[in-house]
């Protein structure tokens, strides 16, 4: 099994950081790390099958400023080795941990409105399957791109679901390697990002349910509580 040097990996995205560039960075056999620089560094680690095929396994991003001049290496490598937490032991040997996700079929299928699974992408053909493993067979559905989200962890809350509470709706989104909960009557910002899930939904002012999702109701969030 391939080694993946975190510390290489962390000194050329860095450079890439500094040259404003973006692009794929091969980190194995196996795995391709995708970057892209915009106001903060994104990235996303994904599992690759040929045939243009791969499965993403998490993504992160954070604040860069100034063009990433004042971002050091090491700096870098703490977010690289964020981003690879689930396929590096201590020896930095890949391992496998499978994330949930879930998606609207293409093709409408009895009894199913959504799909849950292991996610397929191919972003060349802009294609997206989730694989459903069910106790006899492993299945690969195809799914709308845009209906696509991940499993948060907590209980069946999914990115994309609208999360209502005393205060509000919001929306459930992605970034920093964590989700939060995002206010869709404001700007999204930067330090909404480093909210904590699970513990923003622990506070009792905070405290709600899922009341469906922006696929399928986005009609609730015109509905504002005072």
């Amino acid at each position: 099994m391939e080694m993946i040097k975190v510390k290489m990996v962390a000194e050329s995205l860095h450079e890439s950081m500094l040259n404003g560039s973006y692009g794929t960075m091969r980190l194995s056999k196996d795995y391709d790390m995708t970057y892209e620089f915009d106001g903060k560094c994104e990235l996303e680690l994904r599992r690759l099958y040929g045939g243009g095929a791969c499965s993403v396994i998490n993504r992160l991003d954070f604040g860069i400023g100034a063009g990433g001049k004042y971002i050091t290496t090491e700096v870098v490598e703490h977010y690289v080795r964020k981003l690879l937490k689930d396929i590096i032991s201590s020896s930095e040997e890949p391992v496998m941990r499978k994330i949930k996700f879930r998606g609207k079929p293409i093709e409408p299928m009895s009894g199913k409105e959504w799909v849950y699974g292991s996610l397929i992408a191919n972003y060349k053909d802009n294609l997206f399957y989730i694989v459903e493993d069910t106790s006899t067979e492993i299945v690969s559905i195809r799914v709308v791109p845009e209906s696509v989200g991940q499993h948060t962890g907590l209980e069946e809350i999914y990115e994309g679901d609208i999360y209502e509470n005393y205060l509000g709706k919001y929306i459930v989104k992605h970034a920093g390697g964590g989700f939060y909960l995002h206010d869709p009557s404001e700007d999204d910002i930067e330090s909404e990002e480093h909210c904590n899930l699970e513990m923003t939904i622990s506070m009792e002012e905070y405290r709600g349910k899922v009341i469906g999702n922006v696929y399928d109701n986005k009609e609730l969030l015109s509905k504002r509580k005072n």
